[in-house]
């Protein structure tokens, strides 16, 4: 497992290997161009263990949020436990396909998160004049910025985004050493079209004791 975060031998914050799940990689591409791996774990989820970070879930569509078969979750869980990170990306009632599975996926991961299931706005749900949310409690949110469209509300955790209504839209918990991340929208990797990509790449590079 590597050590968070990704430094390269001479000690510095650096790049770090990738995993995703076909649903969520153009992040990568724009996010994070140094970075030198990017691994496609739907091929082989014991590769799970190289990754500093895996993104999963919808890539700004309508679909499954969970796009591991059941069989790869106790591998995630022990990649949690042990350290990894791991971004996952719902949407909206109406637009998310898999509410029960992902429930299911989130008790045998052993998360305590859980999909709010309503539309939080219709449209844009964050401020209306910059589409921006507004930093929750997580630490890593702090003086960054975060744009997104419609999104479900998470339950659980410590809030990282919260919209203009109040409700929390992406939450953080840590699992074992390890922390996972579930958002109520799927726009927010789309290729960072949003500028999203400051904060995104903390997810990758902050320390564990500045996460939370």
């Amino acid at each position: 497992m590597l050590g968070w975060p990704a430094v390269d031998s001479g000690g510095n914050a650096c790049c770090g290997v990738i995993g995703y799940d076909e649903g969520v990689w153009a992040v990568s591409e724009s996010c994070f161009p140094n970075n030198d791996i990017v691994v496609n774990l739907k091929l082989d989820i014991s590769n799970i263990s190289q990754c500093s970070l895996v993104f999963a879930g919808n890539r700004n569509s309508c679909g499954n949020a969970v796009r591991f078969p059941s069989g790869q979750w106790p591998a995630i869980q022990t990649y949690l436990q042990n350290g990894g990170r791991m971004w996952m990306q719902a949407e909206f009632f109406g637009c998310l396909a898999d509410a029960a599975n992902l429930a299911s996926f989130l008790a045998a991961i052993g998360s305590s998160l859980s999909w709010g299931g309503t539309v939080d706005e219709s449209g844009t749900l964050c401020d209306s004049a910059t589409n921006t949310c507004t930093p929750g409690a997580a630490n890593i949110a702090q003086g960054t910025t975060l744009k997104i469209a419609r999104a479900s509300r998470i339950d659980g955790g410590t809030s990282v985004w919260i919209s203009d209504a109040g409700n929390v839209v992406v939450a953080v918990e840590q699992i074992g050493s390890g922390f996972f991340f579930l958002s109520g929208d799927s726009n927010i990797t789309d290729g960072c079209a949003y500028n999203n990509c400051p904060f995104l790449q903390r997810l990758l590079n902050y320390a564990d004791d500045d996460i939370i």
